[in-house]
């Protein structure tokens, strides 16, 4: 009988241990869902910036890198800072010519990014996105 009560008294310990250890799961379930979303903007905003800069390598003007770099973002939004997407040549100006043939072109931007977890506000963070060619 003494057995019996015992076992009784312990009813929902496991629904309680759960409870617990199932919130600090959750938070690292939903942080690695984040972070694989986070990995992947940002590499498709790589790659868009390397699409921006071979047009700019190619002499494009500026608002044919931006152009491409939107196209090649891909269902995710470029969302860059008060400084906008940036296209510069080392010897200075944003545009390939005769002149800068063999130097590199930059094309970049600081990209805005929304982290959202459940239980904590929104993280709004910023990553430069950058991409260099040479002009050709």
């Amino acid at each position: 009988m003494r057995r019996t009560n015992r076992v009784r008294g312990e009813d929902g310990a496991a629904a309680v241990e759960f409870a617990l250890i199932s919130t600090i799961l959750f938070m690292l379930l939903f942080g690695i869902l984040e972070f694989g979303q986070f990995y992947s903007q940002y590499q498709a905003f790589q790659g868009a910036a390397r699409e921006g800069a071979r047009v700019a390598a190619v002499r494009g003007d500026v608002d044919a890198v931006k152009s491409r770099i939107d196209e090649a973002a891909g269902p995710f939004t470029v969302k860059p800072d008060r400084h906008g997407v940036m296209v510069s040549v080392e010897d200075g100006g944003a545009e390939c010519d005769e002149d800068t043939i063999g130097d590199p072109v930059t094309v970049r931007w600081r990209q805005i990014v929304d982290i959202q977890l459940p239980f904590i506000p929104p993280i709004d963070t910023r990553v430069w996105i950058s991409a260099v060619f040479k002009c050709e």
